[in-house]
């Protein structure tokens, strides 16, 4: 077995934080007995990973169903890009968005659990990325008192296996959001923020009517950087 499960625990991870096209997509699990028996009575274990370690293939195979098997444990925040430039225009800081992001699944998880007449899980994990300090110093820059978690480790997803299931859950609802923006545009977007990213900005950048603020995070360097190309 991939990852070992003692008591209740819960874990929050993001995707989309580095690609240049699509937004910001930020997932919490939540993950008691019943949901662990849940996931092993459908065999289901072994196939979960870290998001990155997993084809997109089995991604799409495993969300889906990790979502209707966990139902309410699993808890997501889309900031698809246009919502996730205007919220990085007021922030301009992306680890700020980030503890924004996180903080609130968490207060949702805490109110659910509440609701439900469930303790707080005592092992609660962040993917890091920043120094917990930093975290609530964020926090505390827009007047807000996170909630307290016990763990931000890096590598998170592959150690917890709530944290690897939000790491799916992230990637999936990332993927699909590049994929509906692909659609629209009737060009497959690459994923990244690599040379084919930039040489992709250069194609879109003369079509009729594209606004770079409805498909990439425009205050990455990237930008400025495919503006640059003589086909762009």
């Amino acid at each position: 077995m991939r990852y070992s499960f003692t008591e209740a625990e819960a874990a929050s991870d993001e995707s989309g934080k580095g690609d240049f096209f699509g937004g910001l997509h930020i997932s919490l699990t939540y993950l008691d007995s019943e949901g662990y028996i849940l996931l092993k009575n459908e065999n289901i274990l072994q196939k979960i990973n870290d998001s990155k370690l997993l084809s997109d293939a089995t991604v799409y195979y495993l969300a889906p169903k990790l979502q209707e098997l966990l139902d309410w444990r699993i808890l997501s925040i889309s900031f698809e890009i246009s919502e996730y430039n205007r919220i990085y225009e007021k922030f301009q800081n992306i680890n700020l968005l980030l503890s924004y992001g996180h903080n609130l699944l968490w207060e949702k998880l805490e109110k659910l659990l509440r609701e439900k007449g469930k303790l707080f899980p005592p092992k609660t994990i962040v993917d890091q990325f920043c120094t917990a300090k930093k975290y609530y110093q964020h926090l505390e820059s827009i007047n807000i008192e996170g909630i307290n978690l016990t763990f931000f480790e890096t590598k998170a997803e592959q150690k917890y296996l709530s944290c690897a299931i939000s790491s799916i859950i992230s990637r999936y609802l990332f993927l699909e959001e590049v994929d509906k923006l692909s659609k629209s545009l009737d060009y497959e977007l690459p994923l990244g923020a690599s040379s084919a990213v930039v040489r992709a900005f250069g194609v879109l950048h003369r079509k009729r009517g594209f606004k770079a603020e409805q498909y990439c995070k425009t205050h990455f360097k990237t930008l400025e950087e495919a503006k640059r190309l003589p086909s762009a």
